[in-house]
């Protein structure tokens, strides 16, 4: 059975792949560790490292912020597979938007309380429309750790990454509200998916990873 390591989310868990039915296909979740506020994307990416038996091919799956993480991975792991799953792979594909709300420390003004409430506009944005994935969404939020979400906010919107991995595969929805689409070579789209196309759209995205794995 192939061995994929999956990274979720930022502030998200193992549960954002509960929905992918990967029969032929055994998922080893990354856990997250507690960064040091100077750590780099890549430097905290390092230290994901030790989870991976790196004495065999490997095939890593980020998912959103998982994906950043999965990118700077592939740089240190040689022969890896790098699959990104509505993510950026470079730094230049990060709006604008989300550098200048960095640059500003918006984040950092807004109380973390309501940063982890969902709404209508939240699942408007993260293209969930299923009752059971906005419960599941609120209880990631509720679970997540101050720290880490506000140490990763700056970590994206000071990423510098402009390197492409050799053997990296893009599956992007064509909705994505979060991250809109930046092309690379080796892309491939879901037609109509979200942001958290994963879940809504999870037996696609499934076929597109047993097509890519098999």
């Amino acid at each position: 059975m192939k061995k994929v390591y999956c990274i979720s989310g930022l502030g998200a868990d193992k549960r954002v792949f509960a929905a992918l039915k990967l029969p032929e296909i055994e998922l080893v979740h990354i856990a997250w560790l507690s960064p040091s506020i100077d750590d780099t994307m890549g430097s905290y990416a390092k230290k994901l490292l030790p989870q991976i038996d790196t004495s065999t091919s490997v095939t890593i799956l980020g998912l959103s912020f998982g994906g950043m993480l999965a990118v700077e991975l592939g740089h240190w792991i040689e022969n890896s597979q790098i699959i990104v799953l509505s993510s950026a792979v470079t730094a230049s594909a990060i709006p604008l938007r989300y550098r200048l709300l960095g640059q500003w420390k918006i984040p950092d003004k807004i109380p973390f309380s309501i940063l982890q409430k969902t709404n209508a506009l939240t699942y408007y944005f993260f293209g969930i429309k299923t009752k059971q994935y906005q419960v599941l969404l609120n209880n990631i939020l509720q679970d997540t750790e101050e720290h880490f979400f506000r140490w990763a906010v700056q970590a994206i919107v000071n990423w510098k990454n402009e390197k492409v991995p050799l053997d990296l595969i893009q599956i992007h929805g064509t909705n994505d509200k979060i991250l809109p689409l930046v092309k690379t070579p080796s892309l491939i789209l879901v037609k109509g998916g979200g942001h958290f196309m994963v879940l809504e759209q999870a037996d696609q995205v499934a076929q597109i990873l047993n097509d890519i794995l098999s």
